[in-house]
């Protein structure tokens, strides 16, 4: 009688048991869903296709971290016009180059997109001018080079290059037309400082420059995203899901999927390094 007795008891203890991990399993599954959110954004796009990496991240780090992303494309824009429509909610969120004059204008997302990448810079040249550059093994040579870099308005670059006491033009409007003058070589610039993530998009798109050959210029900064008023409510998410794909290496594996062909042809390795001094 007792053996049947403690049987008893015992299936009792056994089946309660599984009750008790069968809620608590549901309960898991409808935290996670009231955990998880659809998250809408905008995006600007360019014909270059500089757009396609930050894109891609932003839906394998929502994803990643149990989101919905639902993300659309701009039209083709400028990019004073992406900042302007960044302010206007149009846009949700932009890549950029961290500043602290675009922190006070901006929310920041403070999560490195490009492990430092972007402050990894190669010169687009005119063509037949790479000689001039050949003999350059530092920051001295280069600066006694006297040669005119080309930058957008309120590029983080201007301070780097007047803090190295190097000589820039700031060209105001769209930067683009900064190619153009390069390619008449009469406009009193002579190279424009790209990111090893930007330069080879670029030089297909304008076959008429060329990607100077010996120099890697590198400063410390990083692109992060800065998000529009409207896109606040969604500030936690993207920061946790971000430093997510950053902790488990998503962005690294990214990169490597998205640029590894571009590496290899850029030679970096091989390069001549030349470090910036930094401004804040």
């Amino acid at each position: 009688m007792l053996n049947i007795l403690q049987l008893t008891y015992s299936n009792k203890n056994r089946r309660r048991s599984l009750l008790f991990l069968i809620l608590s399993i549901v309960m898991l599954i409808n935290i996670s869903k009231a955990n998880a959110d659809v998250i809408t954004l905008t995006l600007p796009s360019f014909k270059d296709g500089s757009h396609i990496y930050y894109y891609n991240l932003l839906i394998n780090a929502l994803k990643s971290a149990g989101h919905t992303p639902i993300i659309s494309l701009s039209e083709e824009m400028p990019q004073n016009r992406v900042i302007h429509e960044l302010k206007r909610d149009r846009i949700s969120l932009y890549w950029l180059l961290k500043t602290q004059q675009r922190d006070q204008a901006f929310t920041p997302i403070n999560v490195g997109l490009t492990n430092g990448l972007i402050g990894q810079r190669i010169l687009l040249i005119p063509p037949d001018k790479q000689s001039e550059f050949n003999g350059v093994k530092s920051l001295s040579d280069f600066r006694a080079l006297q040669k005119t870099g080309g930058f957008g308005s309120n590029w983080y670059d201007i301070k780097v290059w007047r803090a190295n006491r190097l000589k820039y033009q700031v060209v105001p409007g769209d930067w683009h037309k900064i190619y153009n003058m390069l390619v008449h070589d009469n406009r009193d610039i002579d190279y424009f400082s790209r990111g090893v993530i930007e330069i080879s998009a670029e030089a297909k798109l304008h076959p008429e420059l060329q990607i100077e050959k010996t120099l890697l210029l590198i400063y410390e900064r990083d692109f992060v995203f800065y998000i529009s008023g409207a896109t606040q409510k969604y500030e936690q998410i993207l920061f946790q899901a971000l430093s997510q794909a950053k902790n488990n290496n998503l962005i690294v594996e990214m990169q490597r999927d998205h640029w590894q062909k571009d590496f290899r042809q850029l030679q970096l390795d091989s390069r001549t390094i030349i470090r910036l001094e930094q401004p804040e």
